[in-house]
This record gives C-alpha cells, sequence and structure tokens, in this order.
C-alpha cells in the first residue's frame, strides 16, 4: 500500500509529499465501487453480495411479454474500451507517483531484467536515463527482495563507474497491480491447464517492453504455423535479454494467440544460428481458422538416377610412367625392327630377279 511509503533511513528524504500524495494515487487507481478488479460492466462483479438483494413485492403472474432484442456492443468494442479506461488511470496514477518521487529526489521506473544467476536485476526509467545517460539503472543483490520483470519501483540512484546503481529499490503495489490488469485484457495468459504443443520450438527474443509486460518471440517454425510472432510474457522472461536464442513450447490464449510456455535460455546459440527444432512427436496445435502449414517449399525436382541394372564402365587404366631402362629397350626393339624390314625388302627384291632371269629365252651365242 502506498499509504505506508517506500522509504528507509536513505530514503527520508522523501518528505511529507509522498505521503499526501499516496491516498490521491491510491483513489485514482482503483476501480469505480461495486466493479470487479479489471471487469468491464455488465460481469458479475456489479453484482451485489448475497443476502443484500431488495425485496419486491409479489405481482400477480400474467403471461410473459415477448422480450425485445438488447442490443449489445461488440466484444471487441468493450475490451478496447476497458483498456482505454485503465490505461488512463494508470497514467494519470504515475504521473501523481512521479512528482510525489521527485520532490525527495528519487525516481518511479519498471524493472526491465531479473536475473538470479547473476544476482541483480535492471530498471527501466526515462528520468534517470536523462540524468545518467545510461538506458537502464541496476538493481544489486540487496535491493532485489520482492521484485520481479514488470513491477513499477520508486527508488534512488547513485552513479558507479560502470552504470548507475539503485541505492534502495522498492515495489509500488498499486501501479503493478494495474499493469497486470492491462495485461491480462491486453494479452492474457493461457488459461490454467491449456493444452501445450508437443513439439519445442528453437527461437529467439525479438522484442520485450517491460512497461507492457510481454514482448514477442521470432521462429521460422511458429511463424508458418500460426502467421505471426509468439507472446512472451513476463512471467517468462526470466535470466533473459533481447536477442537471447531460447527452447520454448506453445499454448493458445483465450483469444487464440500463440504464447511461449516452458521458456528456457539456449546455451552455446546465437540469433543467426537459430534453426528451426525438428521432432518426431505430434504436430503442434493448429491456431482457429489455420488452413495448412504455409506453402511447401519450392525448387526444381532433383535429376532422376541411373536406371536398374545399369552399371557404369570401368575406367581406363592409365599407362604407367616408364623409367630410363624401359625407354632405351623400347628405342632397341625400334632399331631391331627397322634393320629386319629391310632385310626382308632386299630378300624379296633378289627372288623377283631370279623370276625374272628363269622366264627370260636364252641368248643367242
Amino acid at each position: 500500500m502506498l499509504g505506508a511509503p517506500p522509504w528507509d533511513a536513505q530514503g527520508a528524504g522523501f518528505g511529507q509529499d509522498f505521503m499526501a500524495m499516496s491516498q490521491q494515487i491510491e483513489a485514482s487507481i482503483k476501480p469505480p465501487l461495486g466493479m470487479g478488479m479489471g471487469m468491464p460492466p455488465g460481469f458479475p462483479g456489479m453484482m451485489p453480495p448475497p443476502g443484500m438483494m431488495p425485496t419486491m413485492p409479489s405481482m400477480p403472474q400474467t403471461a410473459p411479454a415477448a422480450k425485445a432484442p438488447i442490443p449489445m456492443l461488440p466484444a471487441q468494442d468493450d475490451t478496447e474500451k476497458l483498456l482505454g479506461e485503465l490505461k488512463a488511470e494508470l497514467e494519470k496514477a504515475e504521473e501523481a507517483t512521479k512528482a510525489a518521487a521527485s520532490a525527495g529526489g528519487a525516481f518511479v521506473g519498471v524493472v526491465s531484467r531479473f536475473s538470479i544467476n547473476q544476482a541483480q536485476g535492471a530498471i527501466e526509467c526515462a528520468e534517470a536515463a536523462q540524468q545518467y545517460g545510461c538506458e537502464e539503472v541496476i538493481i544489486p543483490r540487496d535491493q532485489l527482495l520482492g521484485l520481479n520483470v514488470g513491477d513499477t519501483v520508486v527508488f534512488r540512484a547513485k552513479a558507479t563507474p560502470s552504470a548507475p546503481e539503485a541505492s534502495f529499490a522498492r515495489k509500488v503495489a498499486e501501479l503493478s497491480q494495474q499493469r497486470q490488469r492491462i495485461l491480462e485484457v491486453e494479452a492474457p495468459l493461457p488459461a490454467p491447464g491449456a493444452v501445450e504443443s508437443a513439439q519445442e520450438y528453437i527461437g529467439f527474443v525479438a522484442s520485450f517492453k517491460p512497461a507492457q509486460g510481454f514482448g514477442f518471440v521470432t521462429c521460422h517454425n511458429t511463424r508458418q504455423l500460426y502467421g505471426t510472432d509468439v507472446y512472451i510474457h513476463k512471467d517468462q522472461f526470466q535470466e533473459l535479454k533481447t536477442s537471447d536464442t531460447i527452447h520454448f513450447r506453445v499454448a493458445l490464449n483465450p483469444k487464440g494467440v500463440p504464447v511461449a510456455r516452458g521458456v528456457k535460455k539456449a546455451a552455446g546459440h546465437t540469433p543467426a544460428a537459430a534453426a528451426p527444432a525438428t521432432s518426431s512427436a505430434s504436430p503442434p496445435l493448429p491456431p482457429p481458422g489455420a488452413v495448412g502449414f504455409g506453402p511447401p517449399a519450392g525448387g526444381p525436382p532433383p535429376p532422376p538416377g541411373p536406371p536398374a541394372g545399369f552399371a557404369p564402365p570401368p575406367p581406363e587404366a592409365s599407362a604407367a610412367p616408364q623409367s630410363g631402362d624401359d625407354k632405351a629397350k623400347g628405342r632397341g626393339r625400334s632399331v631391331s625392327m627397322s634393320v629386319s624390314s629391310d632385310r626382308k625388302k632386299r630378300s624379296r627384291s633378289r627372288r623377283r630377279r631370279r623370276r625374272s632371269s628363269s622366264s627370260s629365252p636364252p641368248r643367242k651365242k
């Protein structure tokens, strides 16, 4: 409750202004009397408690008259109207809280990161970023108690060599609860017991908005299936930062929107290497109205293989290189073959001359 301001001995500089503003802040962010927390008009939150219903005098029974149809706004219009009202209440209360905190030299921001392993967190605050020239203010180990990602906090900061650091940080319960109500309307969680996909995917955190309490995960497989990125809520954004590669499953919220569940940081991966995971398990949950899984992979078919029984001819044996002795022997054989050929020619020539001389008539003396 803001009636007990978040200060200690170090934060006593808040002064009486913060005390005076607390009641105004509390009243400004509570819904109207009789309305359920975060419920639009017409929900059971508007009903009076049991035993408080007024008694009506008995009336003579008559035939029921035909009821005229009651015009009703579309559900989408109701949601947008409620969301606008909740955000306006939050903005008004946040401005009053920042004014009260600023009078005491403090800031109001939202927890953007939280790591148990590193024993530190971070706060996102535009005013502190402008003063210290750094996007985030580090939350040290001794100030982490009771804080979670998405909580609104009031804090003091001090400059350090590496980054500004919160000397103290306390959760502002009413503003944190109002952010949670907005999240439940804008991007609700899957219903308790909702079935998660059997397949586990690999993607990377494309964005995360601490003030809104959610971000988006990019994954090739889920984008083909659902046609959009997957929501990641603040309850799953633990030990993570933007661009981290993660393993996750998918469940659908009441709006039919895919939400990442069972998120685990993938060790040894980078966004460039975040390939889709393959699994032999059953396919993931189809979204309402989904048609198919996207176009099939294109490209020409592979060339046909050789016919059955075909065997390629064996490669020709290449001649072995000849040594010096082999070359000499080859030249010797060539010379001997040439001599033999000359002898055969001379022998044939002598035989022809003998035949010609024997066939000619004898000469007269």
